[in-house]
């Protein structure tokens, strides 16, 4: 037997013994980690969520695991627990299917991946059969990385079908990926739906073209700052019977936001913007708002999302609904009043909305400078009228006539009276028309407001048309 053979004859040995050595190690550090993902994802989501029953079953090459999650009623005292206690019979079983690295399963090199089913009531499984006959109504894979990390993949495939008689629910497909760095440093989200809808004799709804992208990394302990982003293609609801009426139509529909840091504050932007729009009354072609938040302290905000965290999860077992209150007043005069110390400024560059009578134009400013802890601190009514003689506000706004009676429309004597109150606030100064359209400077500093330069609202005196 030559040299050359011997070595890969010890090589194949090595790996033959080394492998399932190595994946039955892993088993043990891949149990803990996912023991310690469910016990991270409890205390998020509260303290009345518990593990009811918990099996786990570790081979060479994989495990399984099987969880029920339950609601933990002891201890509610309020009419807020409410819901909870008519919860507290309804279970979630998941089965966990694990197979070990370093190459789990022979698909990937990872350190483990974890398949999960959700172990449903027969009746509800009967009826997701029906939607997915002959198929798996969904995949949800979760791959653990070596450095901590976890990557999740969901997908499921177009669905057709009728769950009960009389109606029937559409999909043309989802999937989406959740990524996670090592101590949820960092997250990526992406999702999207080709389709979902819903019809029954009296009702129809549609949603298409769904995409959901956020891309955040944590800041000051609990915030996440990063960017975001909505989008749906179409989004309908009609009433069929016993009138054929369209309730709500939406086109092109995109939220967008954006967080960052610097040192210790932080600045929020968004935008939300929209094509077509039509509710009611009111038909749009185009609507736009964006909005900014500037200077807002990390450490502050941290906190106070901390503090009301902390009354929410505290909640069904509030002595009182009264105390309940206090504590939520408590946390936002604490942390609150270090926000309003650093001197926040929020702002709304555009808020535009376009139709066929008319167009809304509206742009403001807000800040309230110079507070100081002394006038925070006081009671309700000294800490309003502190904020009321702090406080700087301006903004901008245009609307069309045209735009102003379609909104009175079907309403008598409103639109005569808002026709009589415009002519009135025109003749004083406090509004300017220019051709179809209303405008005004809205102007709040130091406890009074004024419109277009004059003092808000008109003394006895002022001259009647």
């Amino acid at each position: 037997m030559s040299t050359r053979t011997r070595l890969w004859l010890l090589a194949a040995t090595a790996i033959l013994i080394g492998y399932p050595l190595a994946a039955w190690i892993i088993g043990f550090i891949v149990q803990e980690q996912v023991q310690a993902r469910e016990q991270a994802a409890l205390q998020r989501a509260g303290p009345y969520f518990t593990v009811e029953e918990r099996t786990y079953r570790r081979g060479v090459f994989g495990a399984t695991e099987v969880v029920t999650f339950g609601i933990d009623t002891k201890g509610l005292k309020t009419p807020a627990a409410a819901a909870l206690i008519a919860l507290s019979s309804y279970r979630l079983t998941a089965r966990n299917t694990l197979h070990h690295g370093p190459f789990p399963g022979g698909r990937t090199f990872a350190l483990a991946t974890i398949d999960t089913e959700l172990v449903l009531p027969a009746e509800a499984q009967k009826d997701l059969d029906a939607l997915f006959p002959g198929q798996k109504p969904y995949t949800l894979r979760t791959s653990l990385g070596w450095l901590g990390g976890y990557r999740i993949e969901f997908s499921s495939p177009p669905a057709s079908g009728e769950p009960a008689p009389g109606t029937t629910i559409r999909s043309g497909g989802m999937s989406g990926t959740a990524t996670v760095t090592r101590g949820q440093q960092s997250i990526a989200l992406d999702f999207s739906a080709k389709g979902l809808g819903a019809s029954s004799e009296e009702f129809q709804a549609q949603l298409d073209d769904v995409r959901v992208k956020s891309v955040k990394q944590r800041a000051f302990g609990s915030l996440r700052l990063g960017d975001s982003s909505v989008s749906i293609g179409r989004l309908e609801a009609h009433r069929k019977a016993p009138e054929q009426r369209l309730l709500l139509s939406v086109q092109s529909l995109q939220i967008i936001d954006h967080s960052s840091a610097t040192g210790d504050y932080l600045s929020y932007s968004g935008k939300l913007g929209a094509g077509p729009v039509q509710a009611a009354k009111l038909t749009a072609t185009r609507e736009q708002l964006e909005y900014t938040a500037t200077h807002i302290h990390g450490p502050s905000l941290a906190h106070l999302v901390d503090s009301l965290r902390g009354v929410a999860n505290a909640a069904p077992s509030a002595p009182s609904a009264d105390q309940l209150q206090r504590q939520f007043w408590d946390a936002v005069r604490s942390d609150g009043i270090e926000l309003l110390l650093h001197d926040p400024v929020i702002e709304i560059p555009h808020l535009d909305y376009d139709s066929p009578q008319g167009a809304f134009r509206l742009s403001a400013r807000l800040t309230a400078p110079e507070l100081k802890r002394e006038d925070l601190e006081r009671g309700s009514p000294a800490l309003v009228a502190a904020l009321t003689q702090h406080l700087q506000a301006n903004a901008d706004i245009r609307i069309d006539t045209g735009l102003l009676d379609k909104m009175t429309e079907g309403t008598p004597g409103n639109g005569d009276r808002l026709a009589i109150a415009a002519r009135q606030l025109e003749a004083q100064g406090y509004i300017a028309h220019e051709g179809n359209a209303l405008t005004t400077h809205l102007r709040f500093d130091h406890g009074k407001l004024s419109l277009d330069g004059k003092s808000f609202p008109p003394s006895r005196a002022s001259p009647q048309p």
